[in-house]
């Protein structure tokens, strides 16, 4: 689907206007439109960035050193707890290692569960948060880390610089803004601003970690959730300042975390219309260890590849009999199959 549409825009496109110098950086918003400009902007837009973010956090007082260190340990344990979060969850998820996320005939109660706990765990560190650190300090800490991301990658990885190239701009954009026109210490409308970019780009990358993973290694589908959980800790902070709020929706959500980790670790995950998915190909392969004696080493035969361990079962109703032999995947790592 996705080749025919490329051929037909091609074939009615003029070649001659498709010659361009430079490289593009580019994110679709919500499958509908594609945001494109150059790449050469990128680096240049995070200094800016990360110049005025700056230039705003010193003008509050919030980039005090004892403060601003305070904060960023504690974006750090919220990053190491959304990897252990999902590593935790891993155990209870992928208890069907055999199934891809894409596979996966039931894969919501899962991914509401990892979301639900990276939720929990920023209303937790906004808790703590509350009690041990500057609440201005602590807004402009995890944008300092966006800045300084932003630099990193449109230097060493163009192509990803936009996961926080565009929330880093647009808070900084807006803090400035703010702290010009309505002279106020800690911007929160700017905070807003860039966290609904931020929400964005986590929840993007989040539901792309489908096609590189599944459930058995969760902890890697917890990751792109800290580019929301980094920003919105804080003004979770603020809120549970104002309100004192924080311990009913954090039982909420540890009710739903419950309930949606039994969901996910009890939902089938094979059924008639989602079976799990076979590969069977035809091919010449070398094959080492314990076949290195066998006669087959040389010869093409058919091989039975899936995600996770095979199944063993198809294979001896399909007529693979013997055991295994081992074969270097990728012409990397050596790996069984029937």
């Amino acid at each position: 689907d996705n080749v025919l549409h490329l051929v037909r825009q091609a074939g009615n496109t003029d070649l001659a206007t498709l010659r361009s110098k430079d490289n593009a950086s580019y994110v679709d918003l919500f499958g509908r439109h594609l945001l494109t400009w150059p790449a050469a902007l990128n680096l240049p837009a995070a200094l800016a960035a990360l110049l005025l973010i700056i230039a705003a956090g010193r003008g509050s007082g919030a980039l005090r050193p004892k403060a601003l260190v305070q904060s960023l340990l504690l974006i750090l344990l919220l990053i190491v707890l959304h990897g252990l979060a999902g590593w935790l969850l891993s155990w209870p998820l992928g208890r069907w290692p055999g199934i891809h996320a894409l596979d996966h005939a039931n894969p919501g109660p899962g991914n509401v569960a990892l979301f639900t706990a990276s939720v929990l765990l920023t209303l937790l560190c906004a808790a703590l948060a509350r009690r041990r650190v500057d609440g201005n300090a602590f807004l402009f800490a995890p944008w300092t880390v966006y800045a300084f991301l932003a630099c990193l990658l449109a230097w060493l990885l163009p192509g990803a610089a936009y996961m926080t190239l565009l929330p880093t701009v647009v808070f900084a954009v807006g803090a400035v803004a703010e702290r010009l026109l309505r002279r106020r210490a800690v911007p929160l409308f700017a905070a807003w601003a860039g966290l609904g970019v931020a929400a964005y780009m986590a929840v993007y990358h989040f539901i792309f970690m489908d096609v590189l993973t599944s459930f058995v290694a969760a902890q890697l589908k917890t990751l792109p959730l800290c580019l929301g959980a980094m920003v919105a800790a804080p003004l979770a902070a603020f809120h549970c300042q104002a309100t004192g709020a924080a311990r009913r929706p954090s039982a909420l959500l540890a009710v739903v975390l419950a309930a949606t980790t039994v969901a996910g670790a009890t939902a089938t995950a094979y059924t008639p219309d989602r079976p799990r998915s076979v590969n069977v190909a035809y091919q010449q392969i070398q094959y080492s260890g314990a076949a290195a004696i066998d006669d087959r080493q040389s010869q093409a035969a058919w091989r039975l590849f899936t995600y996770g361990p095979p199944d063993s079962d198809y294979a001896r109703r399909a007529g693979f009999a013997g055991e295994q032999l081992t074969f270097r995947r990728w012409g990397l790592r050596e790996s069984p199959a029937y």
